[in-house]
């Protein structure tokens, strides 16, 4: 199991600790994680009852489950529970299982090297019938042509795939978007790693094509519990869909904007640059009425 040296004082950790009131709650997450390398997978059926007590944990279940839920640990789905992030942490030990059950890593095939050459040697003729080769003093123009400035074809976006041929990772956009938003912000980039790929993963599976410009449209949100967790991945995750309900409508339920943040407008400049003009959306102060 690979455990991140800064596991104990990361801030998802300590938003466990501080929802739980509880110290020991580092060894609850890792309790579930030795779980997940016992049975060799991410996702089981287990009610938050069953989830506090493979935890050890004490107090609620349910408030328990809600803990990690919020600091982007699990999220569950009907019966299931799915454990964010490690697979991806632990993907080297998933690919050595595989290999394992397989019967282990192929052998590489010793390369030939015969006695004897049983090839004719290719003659030299007297006389060459081809063309005379081109001079290489000359700039081959087509090639100069098809390149650009910066060294990509024309007539391909820049993220058109991957050196490989590959298409791109289907978070692609939705990191883009949420990393310029991020950055028009913070004046700095977001952290990217293996648990926040999985999230940004499962908010691309629930909200389509729609993920970019809600990752956007929520870095901008002035919400105090959005704003005092750096506009994490996780609550972008947990609340998913009531986000993207209020980009559509225009409308954000908010209890009005938190003290010493600059005002939504400069924010949702983000959104415009990349998607195109649209409405600002209305910030419903709730304490005013």
């Amino acid at each position: 199991m690979i455990v991140d040296p800064d596991f104990l004082d990361h801030w998802r950790t300590r938003m466990v600790v501080d929802a739980l009131g509880d110290e020991q709650a580092p060894i609850y997450i890792l309790r579930l994680w030795a779980h997940c390398q016992a049975r060799k997978s991410d996702r089981f059926a287990m009610p938050p009852a069953g989830l506090k007590a493979q935890c050890r944990a004490p107090g609620d279940a349910i408030e328990f489950e809600r803990a990690l839920t919020d600091a982007g640990f699990v999220v569950r789905d009907g019966e299931s529970v799915h454990v964010l992030g490690w697979a991806e942490q632990n993907a080297a030990l998933l690919a050595a299982w595989e290999n394992g059950a397989k019967g282990g890593r192929p052998p590489k095939k010793p390369k030939q090297n015969p006695r004897v050459t049983t090839v004719k040697p290719t003659g030299n003729p007297a006389v060459t019938h081809g063309e005379p080769s081109a001079n290489p003093d000359e700039t081959d123009k087509s090639r100069e042509e098809k390149i650009s400035p910066d060294g990509d074809s024309f007539g391909q976006p820049a993220d058109a795939g991957k050196p490989d041929g590959r298409p791109p990772a289907k978070t692609a956009l939705v990191w883009e978007a949420y990393r310029t938003a991020y950055r028009d912000r913070y004046d700095a980039d977001p952290v990217r790693n293996a648990m926040v790929n999985g999230q940004l993963s499962q908010v691309v599976a629930r909200l389509g094509e729609d993920a970019p410009r809600v990752a956007a449209f929520y870095v901008a949100h002035p919400a105090a519990f959005y704003v005092q967790a750096g506009h994490s991945v996780a609550l972008l995750l947990r609340d998913a869909e009531k986000l993207c309900t209020e980009w559509r409508t225009g409308k954000t339920m908010a209890p009005g904007p938190p003290r010493g943040v600059p005002q939504q407008g400069r924010y949702a400049a983000a959104g415009r640059t990349l998607f195109g003009p649209s409405q600002e959306p209305e910030v419903i102060d709730v304490e005013a009425r």
